[in-house]
């Protein structure tokens, strides 16, 4: 699957999203049984995602993170960093126009 196409990117925000999951997971110390139990959910389910074999709606991963004492947050990124131009911050847009 090559980078222009969507699925690659839908899949590669799942595996950073699962990465950061299991990443907290390991600094509370917790496992797999934990987390599902706090989710009230199976620990089957559980052990799928940890394993980045579901498709996760925005709802499972802020329960997800709510589980851990997290919130899930969201930024947009130019999907090609070598092509896209510096952001310009809201102070010099403004300067620009002025």
């Amino acid at each position: 699957m090559g980078q222009r196409h969507p699925a690659y990117w839908s899949y590669l925000t799942t595996l950073e999203f699962v990465d950061d999951i299991v990443a907290e997971i390991d600094r509370q110390g917790i496992n797999g049984a934990e987390l599902a139990r706090r989710m009230g959910t199976s620990r089957a389910w559980v052990s799928r995602v940890l394993a980045g074999e579901c498709n996760l709606t925005v709802a499972s991963m802020g329960k997800l993170a709510f589980a851990l004492g997290m919130k899930v947050t969201t930024q947009l990124a130019p999907a090609d960093t070598s092509a896209a131009a510096p952001a310009e911050s809201r102070e010099t847009r403004q300067r620009r126009s002025a």
